[in-house]
Order: C-alpha cells, then sequence, then structure tokens
C-alpha cells in the first residue's frame, strides 16, 4: 500500500514540475535526484542524466559557494524542515550564476518524509556595500542576471530601493553596433 502511495505522491510531483516555468528539482528522502524539469536542465546546462542518483549540491555547487549557507541546507533537509535561501551554483559550462531557492518536504499519510521538491529562480548576485546593478544605457533595462535583462518599473516592483550603474544589454548592443 505504501509503494502505492508513493507512486501517487511521484505523480502529482511530476505532473507540478512538468507544469512548472520555473526550475524544479525532487529527490527522494535521502535527498538524491529523482527528476529534474526542462527549465532546471536549461537554467544548470546538467542534463537530468548528469544530476540523477546525486545530491544536486554535489553537481552545482563550487569553489565560491558560501559553505554556510551549504552547511544550513544540509541541516533543514537532516531535521525534514523546508528553507528558502539564496545560493551560488556552477552552471556545466563552469560560470557561476545565483538563484533563490526554496526547498519543501513532502510527507506520506503517516507523516513522514519521502521526497523533497525544490523551486528555483535565477537572481542576480545579492548586492554588497556599495555595489551596484548595471543600467543599459540605452533602453535602461535592468540587468537581473546572467542572462536576463528586465524593464526597470518590473526590477524595481520585484527588488524595492536601487541604485544603478550604466552598461549596454545585448539587444542595445545588436541594435546600436548595425547603425
Amino acid at each position: 500500500m505504501q509503494v502505492l502511495r508513493n507512486k501517487m505522491i511521484d505523480h502529482v510531483l511530476h505532473q507540478i514540475s512538468e507544469q512548472s516555468q520555473d526550475p524544479v528539482v525532487v529527490t527522494d528522502a535521502e535527498g538524491l535526484v529523482l527528476w529534474v524539469n526542462d527549465a532546471f536542465t536549461n537554467m544548470c546546462g546538467h542534463t537530468s542524466r548528469d544530476l540523477m542518483g546525486k545530491p544536486p549540491g554535489k553537481v552545482l555547487q563550487g569553489p565560491e559557494t558560501c559553505a554556510q549557507t551549504v552547511a544550513e541546507i544540509s541541516q533543514a533537509l537532516e531535521f525534514r524542515e523546508p528553507i528558502s535561501g539564496e545560493i551560488l551554483n556552477y552552471h556545466a559550462d563552469g560560470h557561476s550564476y545565483w538563484v533563490a531557492l526554496n526547498i519543501v518536504p513532502i510527507h506520506d499519510l503517516r507523516g513522514d518524509v519521502v521526497r523533497f521538491i525544490g523551486f528555483e529562480r535565477e537572481i542576480v548576485a545579492p548586492l554588497v556595500g556599495d555595489e551596484v546593478p548595471t543600467l543599459c544605457m540605452f533602453c535602461k533595462s535592468v540587468r537581473r542576471s546572467a542572462r536576463e535583462w528586465v524593464r526597470p518599473e518590473e526590477y524595481l516592483c520585484r527588488d524595492g530601493e536601487h541604485r544603478a550603474s550604466h552598461g549596454v544589454c545585448p539587444t542595445c548592443v545588436v541594435k546600436w553596433s548595425s547603425e
């Protein structure tokens, strides 16, 4: 009966992960990857085969990933508690990128944790001290992540008070270099 319940849980989690536009990873109770959605593999550059059966952090974390953040995530998983935060991960090609993550334990009907589901979203690196985000000098888009530029009103609504430096987004580089 327990096997049937776990299969039902897996089916629901699979549907959630496949329908989500955000990167999603599902692990077993020990934290080993069972599956990831396409948004997850697109963000990290690893195939689902690269990730299957491994702890996500062993594949995604690198030399500049904060050890304290890793310890906090590990402790939450050990105590079977949800956790949210930001962490520096590494793409398959070696470049680093920041993600906001939310990891939630999934319980069976007896209350035992049988899975974890993690939702991630690539973000701009957290600002430190006097650092400021980059603002395109032509169209005024703001760099939210390594690959994403957004309109200023979207950035300010989501992220609150900001200062910005100037740069040029990829769209304006193409537009202005061809003129």
